[in-house]
């Protein structure tokens, strides 16, 4: 491997960039942060005006039993003489 040689001008170049690259995802971090404070605020609100809605009921379930008695009562139908 071959050492790579700066000059003190590059390297102090390449130091303010990687500065000038953290605080700007620094600042991106609190927006970040900022909008995940608004959005719980909003979901609480939202939460709020459910709790006094009436809960949905399920669908029914359909039992063993039931789809059987569909099963036979649609063969009755097809052996009836047209």
């Amino acid at each position: 491997m071959a050492k790579l040689r700066y000059t003190r001008d590059q390297m102090e170049e390449i130091i303010l960039l990687q500065l000038e690259n953290m605080e700007i995802l620094g600042e991106q971090n609190l927006l970040l942060k900022k909008q995940n404070e608004l959005l719980e605020k909003m979901i609480e609100k939202l939460k709020a005006k459910l709790s006094h809605k009436k809960k949905p009921k399920p669908y029914p379930k359909i039992s063993i039993l039931r789809t059987n008695k569909f099963k036979t009562s649609m063969n009755m139908v097809a052996d009836q003489p047209k």
